[in-house]
């Protein structure tokens, strides 16, 4: 029913013509296998043009690294020699041990069956059980036995292995901290109503991405999880977690949702021309570079587009999804059913961002996001000099605004180091210890971490220059009047109105 055509391949050596010295024999070029060199000076080659063993990846990647070395010799005026050792050692076992182990084959790795990855999100590729990885221990020639004979030092081109090394800790000083944290996607169940992790065709935009991904668990066709069936009626819901002042929600808009299911809803269009995709909004945005012009295109294409809100999804029993829909500009309530429903799930910090905010001391809004020091004049510093942010570690944005904010962090860090010095605030807090009675106060109240209070019977609160910022709230909660603020002390503000 099928023929494969298996076409091997060969060296298209039209880049040789006109380069002189250089030889192709057989189809591949001639190189000094101990230095990678051509036989044109200057000139080196690897991988499958130069083959020296397998057609393999690895090979080429190992070619590659050898090359480097040896262009890099070439280029400093040093003698091209071997960039290690052609014939490497090998660890060979006493024949006696290798007799008293019985052969055996490598424990398969347990994978799911196809009918079960078309109705899952599991993994297909399982890990060994505490038998199977126990059997595929017993069969290394020294397994919990390392004689440290040093045959897979000698073995490794890499020179990755050292005995001496330890698990270490260390701190290192740096002149300026970027914060790329990122963010994670809002947990869709909860919200209960819509029925996502209890009804098995309810999913969000990134499965659907999943499906549609010619890499997916169903090769890029659009199939139901819960029956495997090509569904006819699709129904993506927007604002899933965003823009909701409930509980269970995130107030701020994830700005990527409205242009990631335009994108799915022209990519089912495209490849299911019959299928119906309804996309109900709460306000579509599609800021951005001709992205009006997009979802107008998609439009064209026969997305419905409605603007309207959501109050319960329930399952029939064929597996359709009964929609209960509020369309907001008629006023209109409605019930339609659905073979496949999406929900596009908002974006939110990520725990990594909130711990790495409380470590570096910088503050967060309300949402969790490191927060700029200056929306407009200083969008990618944070209160802290020389720690700025990136990313949707900031708040969500689309890819190339992580970019752009990426790259704008890059030449504020930049700056600052090749200056040589980090710009403080003129104005900073000082504690007088003589007023200071110690009461912690001030270090609790400050967002920069710039105050801490001294120990023993004279304990009283010091001010760090470099992270004070002078934002003067630790001088409007000093219970004692203790901590004032360069240039507008008590005495500074009262000779100022007396002049």
């Amino acid at each position: 029913d099928t023929v494969v055509f298996a076409v091997g391949q060969a060296l298209v050596d039209d880049f040789a013509r006109g380069c002189e010295g250089l030889e192709v024999v057989d189809g591949r070029i001639r190189v000094d296998p101990e230095t990678m060199m051509t036989t044109r000076e200057g000139v080196f080659a690897g991988g499958d043009a130069a083959p020296m063993g397998y057609y393999t990846a690895v090979e080429a990647v190992a070619a590659g690294r050898r090359g480097a070395r040896a262009i890099h010799n070439h280029l400093r005026g040093h003698e091209l020699l071997p960039v290690w050792d052609r014939e490497r050692g090998e660890a060979r076992p006493d024949p006696a041990a290798l007799a008293a182990i019985e052969p055996c084959q490598r424990q398969p790795w347990p994978l799911l069956p196809a009918a079960v990855r078309r109705a899952t999100w599991d993994e297909v590729a399982g890990a060994y059980g505490a038998d199977e990885a126990m059997a595929e221990a017993r069969r290394c020639l020294s397994c919990a036995g390392c004689s440290e004979c040093d045959s897979c030092v000698r073995a490794c081109p890499s020179g990755a292995i050292d005995w001496d090394q330890e698990e270490t800790v260390e701190e290192v000083t740096v002149g300026a901290v970027i914060l790329a944290t990122g963010h994670q996607e809002f947990d869709a169940r909860r919200k209960t109503a819509l029925g996502f992790g209890r009804y098995p065709n309810v999913i969000t935009q990134s499965q659907l991405a999943r499906l549609l991904s010619a890499s997916g668990p169903t090769g890029g066709e659009l199939r139901r999880p819960g029956d495997g069936r090509v569904p006819r009626r699709v129904f993506m819901l927007q604002c899933v977690g965003s823009r909701d002042c409930t509980a269970s929600g995130n107030e701020h808009c994830s700005a990527i949702c409205c242009l990631f299911a335009t994108l799915h809803a022209s990519l089912i269009k495209e490849h299911y021309p019959e299928a119906e995709v309804t996309i109900a909004y709460t306000d579509l945005r599609a800021a951005g570079k001709a992205h009006e012009e997009y979802y107008r295109l998609v439009q064209q294409r026969g997305v419905r587009y409605l603007r309207g809100r959501v109050g319960e999804i329930v399952e029939e029993r064929d597996g359709s999804l009964r929609v209960r829909v509020e369309d907001t500009v008629t006023g209109r309530k409605h019930d339609e059913l659905y073979d496949l429903v999406v929900l596009s799930a908002g974006l939110e910090a990520s725990q990594g961002t909130r711990d790495i905010a409380h470590v570096a001391g910088v503050q967060t809004n309300a949402a969790g996001f490191i927060r700029e020091y200056h929306p407009k004049l200083r969008p990618v510093d944070t209160q802290r000099s020389g720690i700025f942010v990136a990313g949707t570690a900031q708040g969500p944005k689309s890819i190339p605004d992580s970019i752009a904010q990426a790259k704008a962090a890059a030449a504020r860090a930049l700056s600052m180091l090749s200056a040589g010095y980090a710009l403080t605030a003129a104005q900073v807090a000082a504690s007088d210890p003589r007023v200071c009675i110690g009461c912690g106060v001030c270090e609790t109240m400050c967002p920069q971490g710039a105050v801490h209070v001294t120990g023993g019977p004279d304990a009283h609160s010091v001010v760090d220059p470099t992270i004070c910022r002078g934002c003067g709230i630790c001088v409007a909660e000093c219970p004692t009047g203790a901590v004032q603020l360069g240039g507008f002390s008590d005495a500074e503000l009262l000779a100022e109105a007396g002049a």
